[in-house]
């Protein structure tokens, strides 16, 4: 609920001053794109970072340290770089638990994790597949590899390929 009108330094303050009052984190997806321009925009949030005392999350893809080395200013103030792999069983096996409005049985929850690689945006996209072919076919209980056997749940884009619920067995 910022005024987002007036001038770039009028926005900046009254940004600051919300950062100050609330002192919560600033969280940046997708931050490879503040590196353009010779990383003005990360710049930026470091001066929001700076006066606020706040700290700032920046998320991105693998090359994303080696872009922001290149920014001494801003390198050099990184505290910690946490790299993150594919999901484990354990991790998806919570994500089916806690997010899918339907319960699925251990081997389902084993196709989840195969056909999305342990990437949890694929997770994602399969649990939402999974719960509108369950609602759109009336499915109740424990839903189980049978039942999906053969469905293409999720895509392989670079193949062009559909992925696909193994046989039971």
């Amino acid at each position: 609920n910022i005024d987002g009108r007036g001038t770039a330094q009028a926005l900046f303050e009254r940004c600051l001053r919300v950062l100050v009052e609330r002192q919560c984190p600033i969280i940046i997806d997708e931050a490879e794109f503040t590196l353009s321009s010779n990383a003005a925009v990360l710049e930026k949030v470091r001066d929001f970072s700076d006066r606020a005392e706040v700290t700032v999350i920046l998320i991105g893809m693998e090359q994303i340290q080696r872009s922001i080395a290149r920014h001494k200013q801003i390198s050099s103030r990184i505290a910690q770089v946490v790299e993150f792999g594919p999901c484990s069983a354990a991790d998806v096996a919570l994500a089916c638990k806690q997010l899918c409005d339907y319960q699925l049985s251990p081997g389902m929850t084993a196709e989840v994790l195969r056909l999305s690689g342990g990437r949890m945006r694929e997770v994602l996209n399969i649990l939402a597949n999974i719960e509108r072919i369950a609602a759109t076919n009336g499915l109740s209980g424990q839903l189980d590899v049978p039942q999906f056997a053969g469905v293409a749940l999720t895509h392989d884009w670079q193949s062009r390929t559909a992925k696909t619920v193994r046989k039971a067995g």
